[in-house]
């Protein structure tokens, strides 16, 4: 009996976590959080569709980090609107190309650059996303002009600090950002007027 009771108790709790009402969320917090989250992931063999311990590709890995942060963060803070962004994550599986893009409005483009290695890196943010011009292959932000990747060429998760001779930093790419880690910043007159538009409406969906 005691273990039916369990087994009910355990199967409500993720309906309920979904009726909670939803609250911001500190984008500095959650930074932090997904900064850590990723580093889990060190070692982790490349495997392209993967999305775990097992094996992980490039898009999965920075998306599975988020995921991770963005429920417990609700959960531990009884928040329903982490808890359903990321279910949201999880059911939209999505690939660099659409990091790149803005798909549903998670991420929106801060610049572009010749490469990472030549980029302004005081522009960027922990947890700011750089994908390849040609949509192949997207990198997580660490901070002080450190980069982590689920690289295929070194065949796993790699974390590395520039000046670096891999060949990702070497190549045309945009730099993103996850809209849950905030984007005060980005409407300033130094920026394309694309940019500061997309703030905008990017400060609309957070409000919403």
């Amino acid at each position: 009996m005691a273990i039916r009771y369990g087994l009910i108790a355990a199967a409500a709790c993720p309906a309920l976590a979904l009726c909670l009402p939803g609250r911001p969320v500190d984008p500095a917090f959650l930074a932090a959080d997904y900064s850590r989250s990723v580093r889990s992931f060190l070692g982790v063999r490349y495997l392209w569709g993967g999305e775990n311990f097992l094996g992980i590709d490039c898009s999965g890995f920075v998306r599975k980090g988020l995921i991770w942060r963005l429920g417990l963060h609700g959960l531990r803070t009884l928040n329903g609107r982490p808890i359903r962004d990321a279910l949201s994550l999880w059911f939209h599986d999505s690939s660099a190309r659409a990091f790149r893009d803005g798909y549903r409005g998670w991420t929106v483009e801060l610049f572009r650059a010749a490469s990472v290695e030549s980029a302004d890196h005081s522009r960027l943010r922990p947890g700011d996303l750089a994908v390849t011009a040609d949509g192949i292959h997207i990198m997580a932000y660490l901070g002080n002009r450190t980069w982590i990747e689920a690289d295929p060429g070194a065949n796993k998760v790699i974390e590395l600090a520039l000046p670096t001779d891999n060949s990702w930093f070497k190549v045309p790419v945009v730099f993103v950002r996850w809209k849950w880690l905030g984007l005060a910043g980005l409407g300033n007159m130094n920026q394309p007027v694309e940019n500061i538009r997309a703030f905008e409406i990017q400060r609309a969906i957070l409000a919403s």
